[in-house]
């Protein structure tokens, strides 16, 4: 069963989850996607890093960092599944269940190192705006 995924909806209107990880072209039109999605998540991350502390976020990128391939990002999720279970905070689920979703829709090679582009982006935004 799959976990409503509030910054979906809040962050990326219009937008599906698979859209999120497309490899990029080099389109003017996939440009203004990239941009949009960069925006999207500092936005979401303004809101989130006082929710999920930064050592939380780098425990969950160091862990997806380990994952090579598709089956690997698999293997990992029940890692990311269990630092969920033990967070305190709805709004830092909810950070969690935006990553877990995400995972789970990785079929493709080239769509591990986007998905992996985006967590670099959350945590770096997540450190930007973090008090902790």
């Amino acid at each position: 069963m799959e976990q409503e995924n509030t910054i979906l909806k809040k962050y990326f209107d219009g937008m599906t989850i698979e859209s999120l990880i497309q490899p990029i072209a080099t389109a003017n039109l996939e440009q203004k996607r990239v941009i949009d999605i960069i925006n999207n998540i500092e936005k979401a991350m303004m809101e989130y890093a006082s929710k999920i502390t930064y050592t939380q976020m780098r425990n969950i990128y160091a862990i997806l960092l380990s994952a090579d391939d598709v089956i690997g990002l698999h293997k990992v999720r029940p890692k990311i599944a269990y630092i969920q279970a033990r967070l305190d905070k709805p709004e830092a689920k909810d950070v969690t269940i935006f990553i877990l979703n995400l995972m789970k829709i990785v079929t493709k090679t080239e769509q591990v190192a986007s998905f992996k582009e985006l967590m670099e982006t959350m945590v770096a935004f997540h450190k930007q705006y973090s008090k902790n």
